[in-house]
C-alpha cells in the first residue's frame, strides 16, 4: 500500500472543502436561493432586474352609465343623453331636450346602458324613418344604424348622432 505524504493529504482536504462550499446554496438549483430558517427551508427564484414592472391596479368600484335619445315623429326634433348614473336621468334629459325644441310628441328610441349608440337619418324629402342602432363599439352602432335606416328604404343614410355611455372608475 502507498503512503499519502502530507502535501497530498492537504489536497485531497483542500478539494472536500471546496466542495462543501458549493453546497452553500443551500442545495437550491441554479436561480435560486435558499429561503426559510429555523428547521423550515425551501427555495426562491432570485428576483430579475430585467423584469416589467406591474401596472398598477385601479382601486376603487366602476359605475355603469345610461343614455338615451328621444325624437319627435311630427317636427324631427331630438334630445340626447349620455353618461348619467342613473336610468331615470338619462330618460328625463333626452325626454326634456326633445321637448325643449318645440316637440310635444317626443318617443324614447332607445336607452341603453354601458354600450354605444347612433342615429342615421333618411333624407328629408323621402319620409322614410331612419335608423337607431347600437353596439359595443362606437363603429358597431354606426354600422347597425345605418343598415337599419337602410332597411327601412332610404337609398341614402346620414349619421346624425352617435356617442357611447361608458362606465366610470370612482376611486376610493
Amino acid at each position: 500500500m502507498k503512503r499519502v505524504g502530507l502535501l497530498q493529504l492537504l489536497m485531497i482536504c483542500s478539494l472536500t472543502l471546496v466542495s462543501g462550499l458549493a453546497m452553500a446554496e443551500g442545495g437550491c438549483p441554479p436561480g435560486q436561493y435558499p429561503i426559510g430558517g429555523q428547521g423550515v427551508q425551501g427555495c426562491a427564484p432570485i428576483p430579475s432586474s430585467t423584469a416589467a414592472p406591474r401596472a398598477p391596479t385601479p382601486t376603487g368600484k366602476w359605475l355603469l352609465t345610461w343614455g338615451s335619445i328621444f325624437t319627435s315623429p311630427s317636427s324631427g326634433a331630438t334630445g340626447v343623453a349620455s353618461g348619467k348614473l342613473k336610468r331615470r336621468e338619462a330618460v328625463a334629459e333626452a325626454r326634456n331636450f326633445c321637448q325643449t325644441n318645440g316637440a310635444n310628441d317626443c318617443v324614447e328610441e332607445i336607452t341603453y346602458e354601458n354600450s354605444c349608440v347612433a342615429l342615421s337619418d333618411a333624407p328629408a324629402i323621402s319620409n322614410i324613418r331612419g335608423g337607431v342602432g347600437g353596439g359595443a363599439t362606437e363603429e358597431e352602432a354606426i354600422a347597425m344604424s345605418i343598415n337599419i335606416c337602410k332597411k327601412n328604404g332610404a337609398e341614402t343614410c346620414t349619421v346624425s348622432y352617435s356617442n357611447c355611455s361608458l362606465p366610470v372608475l370612482k376611486k376610493y
